[in-house]
């Protein structure tokens, strides 16, 4: 369970959302729903301890994980990515299982 409790955050000057009191439930899904800029992504990064919390509290009886839609790379972290890949394959191993 997540709770949130007068939740606000901001992006620079400009307060994102404001949430009172707001609970995340154990086994059920939520969307986040909104226009680009809206704080979808900024309530995300919150929660898990990274956003623009200006003021209130979360909390969580768990460790929560999240997976973004995108992953950067610098340039040379993907080649060293590419390379390791061709290497193994040349090798005939697997990559662990992690």
């Amino acid at each position: 369970m997540i709770e949130l409790n007068n939740v606000v955050c901001k992006l620079r000057d400009r307060e994102l959302f404001k949430i009172e009191k707001f609970t995340f439930e154990d086994g059920s899904s939520y969307l986040f729903k909104g226009r680009n800029g809206s704080g979808k992504s900024t309530l995300l990064t919150a929660i898990l301890g990274y956003g623009n919390l200006v003021q209130g509290k979360i909390s969580s009886d768990q460790k929560i994980t999240y997976q973004p839609q995108q992953i950067y790379l610098y340039k040379k972290q993907a080649w060293t990515i590419l390379s390791l890949s061709r290497a193994m394959k040349k090798s005939g191993k697997n990559w662990p299982k992690i």
